[in-house]
C-alpha cells in the first residue's frame, strides 16, 4: 500500500501541477476537498493513472473517484480484471 500511495502521490501532484497541501497523503483524504482537485486535474489525473499504473478506468467509473481509497480500490480492481483477462 505504502507503494501504491507514493504513486498516487505523484500522480496527484502531476495532476495538480502542484505539491499537495498535505504532509502525509492517506487514504481517507477526499479529492476535491482536502486535495483541492478540480474538473481539470480529475481529467489529467486519470491519465496519469494509466500511463503510470497500468489500468484504464472507464468514462462511467470517473464521478465515483471522490477519495484517495476509491482510485486505490478501482485500481486494485481493474489489475485484478486485467489478470483474469
Amino acid at each position: 500500500m505504502a507503494a501504491d500511495l507514493q504513486t498516487m502521490r505523484a500522480i496527484l501532484e502531476a495532476a495538480l501541477d502542484d505539491e499537495l497541501p498535505v504532509k502525509e497523503l492517506n487514504p481517507s483524504h477526499h479529492l476535491y476537498e482536502d486535495l483541492g482537485m478540480d474538473s481539470m486535474a480529475a481529467v489529467v489525473m486519470v491519465v496519469e493513472i494509466q500511463k503510470r499504473m497500468g489500468v484504464r478506468i472507464p468514462d462511467d467509473e470517473v464521478p465515483q473517484l471522490m477519495t484517495v481509497q476509491a482510485v486505490l480500490d478501482i485500481v486494485c480492481r481493474l489489475r485484478g480484471a486485467g489478470d483474469r483477462e
